[in-house]
């Protein structure tokens, strides 16, 4: 059978767009509706949008018995109904009398009994499949007394409490059930002129249908029982909930929802953004909207009920802090261990001294030819200055080693190292590699020795890829790498991660770089000031004396690739009631899975590098296309402006 989203009232408007949201994830739309030339043009549109099947049925979803009708319609064309979308609605605003008691009638079948049963039909058949959704549209004005349109918002009311009970009755059989309570969304429900509704849209007072419907089916896939978008749904019930009584009967009801309105526009002119600094207009639109939001969810919920993910390096800083850092300790030899102990730290990190490594730079390398070189070139320097270890080294004597070859050599060949080994093997093994360079430290020493490092590399006020290339010796040869050199906190990712909880999400970061490392920038008051438990990074172990070992730490989900994704689960996500973020943000195919994952994610914003190759390019492609047509997208792109440590406005 062929996996279906069922739409009721899927011929225009909001049906219409949740016909093109399931669509593009796959799935076949059956469109029911009363409007038979419209039915005949969506699914023309549909059809040439999308490579999946549309079927219409043609039937007035107020009748007694239409529900049994449609079922047994999807039953004749074998459809298996996956998802069902209980859109189809009404609404007339006149104070009730004989005059329109048959549109009271209609609206009290097409809101109520028709979904109920609908629900009832479907449902029970998801349950014995083990697994559906359901979606039903109520109405902001379910939490509000609504003269003049009495049995829309009492419907609607029907329609809240009813999905929130069946939600708890479905849940433990696998069928997850939705109820949506827009405020007012632009279709041609509402007969308003076209001045007044392009103000209200360009206020925020009401929303397009896709807006909503991207909101909707996140919540509806992420297993919300019932959501309230938008900053409308947080002001306007609570404003009216604080109106006595006798106000309402003297003003009625059309004054205090123009008051409403009014009391909306100033709070959402009040609501904090961040500066435009050298932010592209389209993420920069998209972070304010998200923000503002957000301010009025948490501001309903009397606290943040949203949260964000960044990843660090060039997301959150431009450049590599771990790559960075380490060219730094490298060119500077902060080392601990002597050359004597070289070998054994390194070596036993290594699967496999004698394979030939991959993207090294050089042909036909292994890991034992350039640990030869690098164990030689670091006892000829410790040699010639009479000491131990690189820690023990004179400002005089670093300098005179830093004149000769051997220094090069040494720089060069553990980046080969490095590289080949991850490129080879695992990252896991290039962490255990670089952990070796901070070798007989404890962790005090480790975070004193990163914050000079940071504070050097950011002193450089650029950000740029240099040549490292190995004079023509040892046994491994000459090798050429580009690295990085540089570290850069834009001014816009600081205001981003002020205003962020100041509007009601709250930030974590996830990097692939030791956590350690990252905790002494993130936290850092000159940087970013986090708490050290909103800084989730690659942990190793340590021993009884408080030294950072080579080994991972056992029982943690380190935050690589796809690991990024399952520690958010794990750490955050049941914090927020187990919802994912609204935001996160990346930049490479590391980053994919956590951009790709999570139904609740509303905005995902990229850091240009330029990607051309994996997952993280076709977001990118995403992203390039919606900015150049000017159409909405999840995905946004932020230039940079290399070598600048700045972002580049577009």
């Amino acid at each position: 059978m062929v996996s279906t989203a069922l739409i009721t009232g899927g011929s225009s408007g909001i049906g219409l767009e949740y016909a093109r949201e399931f669509a593009s994830r796959g799935y076949a739309t059956a469109l029911v509706s009363n409007r038979e030339a419209d039915l005949d043009s969506a699914k023309e549109a549909l059809e040439s949008e999308f490579a999946t099947p549309v079927y219409t049925l043609f039937i007035d979803l107020a009748e007694a018995g239409c529900a049994q009708r449609i079922l047994d319609w999807c039953d004749s064309l074998s459809l298996q109904v996956d998802v069902l979308v209980n859109n189809a609605g009404m609404f007339f605003m006149e104070y009730l009398g004989t005059q329109n008691l048959r549109k009271a009638e209609i609206m009290m079948n097409l809101h109520v009994n028709t979904p109920t049963e609908l629900c009832i039909l479907f449902g029970s058949r998801m349950k014995e499949r083990g697994g559906g959704y359901i979606l039903n549209m109520s109405s902001m004005t379910a939490k509000i007394p609504a003269p003049g349109i009495a049995v829309y918002s009492a419907t609607k009311a029907y329609l809240k409490s009813f999905g929130r009970s069946f939600s708890y009755e479905m849940r433990p059989f696998g069928v997850k059930v939705l109820t949506v309570c827009p405020a007012a969304i632009d279709t041609d429900l509402y007969p308003i002129g076209p001045g007044l509704r392009k103000a209200l849209r360009r206020l925020g007072l009401i929303r397009s249908p896709r807006w909503l419907v991207r909101r909707a089916v996140r919540a509806l896939f992420s297993g919300r029982r019932v959501i309230s978008p938008g900053l409308t749904n947080a002001i306007v019930p609570a404003l009216v909930a604080l109106m006595p009584s006798r106000l309402i009967d003297h003003i009625g009801m059309k004054r205090i929802l123009i008051l409403s309105v009014v009391a909306t526009v100033f709070l959402a002119g009040c609501t904090a953004t961040m500066p435009r600094g050298n932010w592209s207009e389209g993420p920069y639109n998209a972070l304010c909207e998200l923000m503002n939001e957000c301010k009025a969810e948490s501001a309903a919920a009397g606290r943040n009920v949203n949260y964000a993910i960044f990843d660090y390096d060039n997301t959150t800083v431009l450049q590599d802090v771990e790559q960075t850092v380490t060219l730094w300790q490298l060119e500077n030899l902060r080392f601990n261990f002597s050359p004597d102990e070289l070998w054994d730290i390194f070596a036993p990190c290594i699967p496999d001294l004698d394979t030939v490594l991959v993207d090294a730079g050089a042909e036909n390398v292994t890991a034992r030819m350039l640990l030869t070189d690098i164990e030689s070139d670091y006892r000829a320097m410790m040699a010639s200055a009479g000491v131990s270890c690189g820690n023990e080294l004179s400002s005089e004597q670093l300098a005179a080693i830093q004149s000769g070859d051997a220094l090069q050599d040494f720089k060069a060949k553990f980046w080969s190292l490095l590289e080949g080994v991850m490129e080879t093997f695992s990252y896991d093994t290039s962490i255990s590699l670089l952990r070796g360079l901070n070798h007989n430290m404890d962790y005090d020493e480790f975070a004193a020795l990163a914050r000079e490092g940071i504070a050097a590399q950011v002193s450089k006020k650029q950000v740029r890829k240099i040549l490292l290339e190995s004079p023509d010796m040892g046994v491994a040869g000459k090798v050429s790498l580009v690295v990085p050199d540089g570290l850069a906190l834009t001014q816009d990712m600081r205001n981003l991660y002020k205003a962020l909880p100041e509007n009601g999400i709250d930030v974590y970061i996830f990097s692939a770089s030791l956590e350690a490392l990252v905790e002494q920038m993130a936290c850092d008051t000159r940087y970013l000031g986090l708490d050290t438990l909103q800084v989730f990074g690659y942990r190793m172990a340590g021993d009884s004396t408080g030294n950072i070992l080579q080994a991972l730490k056992p029982g943690y989900i380190q935050p690589y690739r796809e690991g990024k994704t399952e520690a958010i689960r794990a750490y955050i996500a049941p914090q927020y009631d187990g919802r994912g973020p609204v935001l996160v943000a990346g930049d490479s195919n590391g980053d994919y899975s956590m951009l790709t994952s999570f139904p609740d994610m509303r905005v995902g914003l990229i850091i240009d590098k330029g990607q051309t190759l994996g997952g993280i390019a076709d977001l990118r492609r995403q992203a390039l296309e919606a900015e150049s047509t000017g159409v909405r997208s999840t995905y946004v792109l932020q230039r940079r402006a290399d070598p600048k440590p700045s972002f580049k406005r577009k």
